[in-house]
């Protein structure tokens, strides 16, 4: 037998499943709509029973028992939903007031008499102010809210409005335009008559003629009269022009041209080559010329096309434009604009701010009392007082306009230390000192008291003075018992003669509760305050619910932060109501301070009742329903990864986002917020693509360039710090968060080194705001030179980062002995210098655009 040598190999192969497979059925119930169900429900239900057999093979034919019957549950489910929608609507809509006749409100109403009217001494020793004490006697019907503006006038102002009667110009719409002028004016009880240019030869002193005749009248460029534009002026009347200019005048009913020698030697002059235009809320349409003041006459523009010539006490007011002309027809906007510059008196320019009473939350007011004035320097004055009502019922407001001519008697002198702002003694346990400066004609020495009335003219407290010179200067010191308000203080004889009279204002220090903080809920906050402004006291003990939660002792403090912490372990007081009690001297505060679980819809008793019935529905439903176990299978395929990829980004592509976004917003050098960088990586592309990127990695990355050096971030902006070659990137911060606030609100402002007298110059609803940027290593002595110089001009702020800085900053003044600081201190006190936050400083201006 041959052996071959052949060895015989056995390969095994192998095959496993990577992954188990499942066949699954899959199964869809067709079943027929809910309301068929019911249908078959009800007809059994109605039907005669059938005979035994054929129930039992209809139970023989019928499916197995068991099963959940989501037709009989969904059915109680449905009423369910019934039930609590119903009771939603029931709770959130508000009562219907019962159907039936409902009378027509009435209408609001206010009537007012100015009795009497003084001048009072204020301001200091040497540097004299004046106010106006007004007695006035109100009494208004169906009003909500209730307003009272003071303002005064160094002039004499017409409380008369007439109309002359004369022929017209492109007037045809002067019917209509009388009517309503006339309705404007009575609204604030102002009556417009009618005269002629005989009677205007004879008018009063102080009163507003209108003369809407087109052309000018001829008499009253003196030609066949006693007129002339001087003689009208120095009389004290003011005349409202609405026409051409008097080049052309009226001679009887025709329209002639006015001899050159007489234009040439008029206090005014015409310019028809100088473009105007009317302001916003102004209707005069094309206006044909301004007017310049001459012979002694000064000439202004206002409302952007009105010029306004004057001399003395009175004025000339043109409107340069016909009445059709000027308004296209449209009668009721030249009424508004006229009876606007009768209320407005735009050639009288107020010698104060005006001072603002409110009253609300009342449906009538009624009484007697005082009301003041702001300080001003003239010992005489004009008062004028509008009175504005308004019913919320009826969209309605009413109004009226009075005015009083008010002259100081003498030239004695009553003064109080600080502007007569007077803390009461129970508080400082000092006198108030009070200075007399009088000068009678004849010497006399006659016994005196100081007496103190209150605003309804009650004497409130006396202090006899014996004997007293009326031709010298006295000095009184007297222990003030009132409470906080308005006052006079007179010095008079027994016989009841007034020598002097002064304004006093009681203030008292306010502590007011700002709430909790949110980090440590124990802690409690409270700012002191005098007359509105911060106020600091030397020593303030405090007690928390009569020393149950502590007691508490503050020093040279604005500001108080309460932390009971200690009783409480760091959370709130308990619900319910406490008191803070704050004790300085004198003065003793309670501040309430609730904690009062807020009443919700939990609280309704229809709400739980709702809630139970819905819950014997449903569980009815449930019980009816029959139940069976049910098993389920789920079939959860494979999900693919998501897939993620990595961009490499160098620090000089991120940084180059800063420079394209400020190029989009035709920007320079300014930060830029974490979403406006995000939106900048969209012009970035990686394999053709946009790249986009989460929040997250955009805050990384800038954190990143942050540590490095590249970025800095000031009041959550973000700039390069290559930027900071003239300014900081923290006034750049400060400048770019001016710019949020301004263009939020619509307010124009001037951007970085766009004025040289401020960093910014903020202008809200005409008045003039300079602001002046504090950042840390300030050079404070150049930022005082540029602070003190725009005090007097309008408002003027120093702007901070944050409260820590202002702070900072107000301690260094307070420290400081130098004359800058000193002066800086004694601007803030008197509020003509203004310390404010951004966050502060936003809140100013919606308020200023609000009034």
């Amino acid at each position: 037998m041959v052996e071959l040598g052949a060895k015989i190999k056995r390969k095994t192969y192998r095959f496993d499943l990577k992954k188990k497979y499942q066949y699954v059925s899959h199964y869809k119930i067709k079943e027929r709509p809910p309301i068929e169900k019911i249908k078959d429900a009800l007809r059994a239900f109605t039907a005669p029973k059938k005979q035994e057999k054929k129930a039992e093979e209809a139970k023989a034919e019928a499916p197995p028992k068991g099963g959940f019957n989501f037709v009989v549950f969904g059915s109680f489910i449905l009423i369910a939903l019934i039930i609590l929608v119903l009771a939603f609507i029931y709770l959130a809509s508000a009562p219907v007031p019962p159907a039936g006749f409902q009378p027509a409100p009435e209408k609001p109403i206010i009537e007012n008499t100015i009795l009497e009217g003084q001048i009072l001494t204020t301001g200091e020793r040497g540097n004299p102010q004046h106010i106006a004490a007004l007695l006035i006697n109100y009494d208004t019907h169906n009003l909500e809210n209730y307003s009272l503006i003071i303002n005064t006038y160094d002039t004499k102002l017409p409380s008369e409005v007439f109309i002359l009667e004369s022929p017209r110009f492109e007037a045809t719409s002067y019917p209509d335009f009388i009517r309503v002028l006339r309705a404007d004016l009575a609204r604030r009880k102002i009556i417009l008559n009618e005269i002629t240019i005989n009677q205007l030869e004879t008018m009063p002193t102080g009163a507003i003629v209108i003369v809407p005749s087109g052309v000018v009248p001829k008499e009253l460029l003196g030609f066949d009269s006693q007129l002339t534009l001087q003689k009208l002026a120095d009389r004290g009347v003011v005349i409202v022009y609405i026409g051409q200019p008097f080049t052309k005048m009226y001679n009887g009913t025709l329209v002639v041209t006015t001899p050159q020698s007489t234009v040439s030697t008029l206090p005014v002059r015409f310019d028809e080559s100088t473009p105007v235009s009317s302001s916003e809320g102004f209707h005069l349409f094309q206006p044909l010329y301004r007017v310049s003041g001459a012979g002694g006459f000064s000439s202004e523009l206002v409302y952007g096309s009105v010029s306004v010539s004057k001399r003395g006490n009175g004025a000339f007011v043109f409107l340069p434009q016909t009445l059709d002309g000027g308004w296209r027809g449209d009668f009721a906007s030249a009424a508004d604009d006229v009876a606007r510059i009768v209320f407005e008196t735009p050639w009288a320019e107020a010698n104060a701010d005006p001072a603002y009473y409110n009253f609300t939350n009342l449906p009538s007011y009624n009484g007697t009392r005082y009301f003041f004035s702001q300080p001003f320097k003239s010992p005489n004055a004009t008062a004028k007082v509008d009175f504005i009502g308004y019913a919320n019922s009826t969209n309605i407001s009413v109004r009226e306009t009075l005015y009083l001519q008010l002259e100081k008697p003498d030239e004695n002198n009553l003064y109080i230390n600080l502007a007569g702002r007077v803390v009461p003694t129970n508080i400082t346990n000092q006198p108030v000192r009070m200075n007399a400066e009088l000068n009678e004609p004849v010497a006399a020495q006659p016994s005196m008291s100081l007496v103190i009335t209150d605003v309804n003219g009650t004497e409130v407290q006396s202090f006899p003075q014996g004997n007293v010179d009326v031709q010298s200067d006295k000095s009184f010191d007297v222990q003030v018992f009132v409470d906080r308000g308005e006052y006079i203080v007179k010095l008079i004889d027994d016989q009841g003669k007034t020598y002097a009279q002064t304004y006093m204002k009681v203030v008292s220090p306010e502590i007011i509760y700002l709430g909790f903080e949110s980090q440590r809920k124990s802690a409690y906050n409270f700012d002191i305050r005098m007359d509105g402004n911060p106020f600091t006291l030397t020593q303030v003990n405090v007690k928390v619910d009569g020393g149950q939660y502590g007691a508490y002792t503050f020093t040279d403090s604005q500001r108080l932060r309460v932390d009971v912490g200690s009783f409480t372990g760091g959370e709130n007081l308990p619900q319910g109501n406490h008191t803070f009690t704050f004790t300085s001297g004198g003065l003793t505060v309670n501040v309430p301070v609730a904690h009062l679980r807020p009443r919700t819809i939990f609280d309704e008793p229809f709400f739980w009742i709702t809630v139970i019935l819905t819950g014997g529905v449903v569980g009815i439903g449930l019980f009816f329903a029959r139940q069976e176990s049910v098993l389920f299978a789920l079939d959860i395929p494979d999900f693919p990864p998501v897939a993620k990829t990595k961009i490499p980004l160098t620090p000089d592509t991120i940084l180059g986002i800063f420079p394209k976004v400020n190029e989009t917003y035709r920007w320079k050098d300014t930060p830029l917020t974490v979403a406006e960088v995000k939106n900048g990586f969209k012009d970035i592309f990686y394999k053709g693509k946009p790249v986009y990127i989460t929040d997250y990695n955009v805050e990384y990355l800038l954190a990143e360039l942050e540590k490095r050096g590249k970025v800095k971030e000031s009041l959550g902006y973000y700039g390069m710090t290559e930027w900071e070659k003239e300014h900081s990137l923290e006034y750049l911060a400060l400048m770019r968060r001016v710019r949020d606030i301004c263009v939020n609100n619509a307010i124009p402002f001037t951007s970085t080194g766009e004025s040289k007298e401020a960093d910014s110059i903020i202008t809200v609803v005409g008045q003039q705001i300079t602001v002046h940027f504090y950042e840390k290593g300030t050079n404070v002595r150049a930022l005082l030179s540029k602070v003190l110089p725009a005090i007097g001009k309008g408002i003027s702020i120093i702007l901070f980062k944050n409260e820590f800085e202002k702070e900072k900053f107000q301690q260094l003044m307070n420290s400081s002995p130098s004359v800058g600081p000193l002066i800086v201190k004694m601007e803030a006190d008197s509020s003509s210098l203004l310390f404010l936050t951004t966050d502060e400083l936003e809140k100013m201006l919606l308020e200023f655009k609000s009034m």
